[in-house]
């Protein structure tokens, strides 16, 4: 059995190509593979009978071992349901050949994903505001740039006691919590002086956050370039990125 455990040293993040167009659709999803989808392809690519799990296993990304019939049987974390054709190309050779040279393109994608713990057991979460439904916004984000395949949960956060002008400028809008796949916002957007806009690119970056894995290295880069590159797809974005600093003196100050 040949594993790629999560201590494997990924090297260089994957960069995922793109196509430059005026639609606001991010083309994060293709292909999109399942299971039975996998079995096909490698099937065919490896000429063995292949048998694929898609697991959410937090040791091993990659598992592959033989069948008493023969089968090959192939147990791969569910980031792979994202993986790029020559990830792909490259398991379907290593099925056929054994090469380490192919194995290690795998390798480096499985390097990448981030394993995903057990969720705890969802809370209720406060989704309609005074002035803006979390949960519609949610949605139209879901539908205009990442095709309705996301479920985020998303819920507004805890109104605190506002604290001192100074810690204002450090102030965080969002947050994203992998483990339980929830969007959380600050309830101070939840003002009609905040933009509809604006609150939408907030929920568009945190639900970002479910399909641009961080970067890990020296520390942890949830923002890294590759990141930024989605998220300027997003309409009128430097705007955008001048309102995050603006807004704070409008809703602390």
């Amino acid at each position: 059995m040949f594993r790629v455990f999560r201590s494997w040293n990924p090297g260089a993040p994957i960069n995922h190509s793109s196509q430059d167009g005026a639609a606001p659709q991010l083309e994060l999803f293709a292909p999109h593979w399942t299971a039975e989808r996998l079995e096909a392809r490698l099937t065919a690519d490896s000429g063995h009978r292949v048998r694929v799990a898609l697991t959410r296993n937090r040791v091993a990304m990659a598992s592959v071992r033989a069948d008493p019939d023969g089968a090959v049987r192939l147990r791969l974390d569910r980031g792979f349901g994202q993986a790029p054709e020559p990830v792909i190309q490259a398991l379907g050779r290593y099925l056929k050949g054994r090469r380490r040279v192919d194995w290690e393109v795998v390798a480096r994608f499985a390097g990448n994903l981030q394993p995903t713990p057990r969720a705890p057991a969802p809370r209720q979460l406060l989704t309609r505001g005074r002035v803006y439904d979390l949960a519609a916004i949610r949605d139209r984000v879901n539908h205009d740039f990442f095709e309705g395949r996301l479920a985020c949960r998303i819920g507004w956060g805890t109104r605190g006691r506002r604290r001192r002008r100074a810690w204002s400028r450090t102030i965080r809008y969002g947050s994203y919590i992998k483990a339980q796949d929830l969007v959380r916002i600050n309830p101070i957007l939840d003002d009609p002086r905040v933009p509809a806009d604006f609150v939408a690119y907030i929920v568009f970056h945190e639900m970002l956050h479910a399909v641009v894995p961080s970067e890990s290295g020296l520390r942890h880069r949830p923002h890294h370039a590759g990141y930024r590159h989605w998220e300027r797809r997003f309409p009128d974005y430097e705007r955008m990125r001048r309102l995050s600093s603006e807004l704070v003196n409008v809703l602390v100050g």
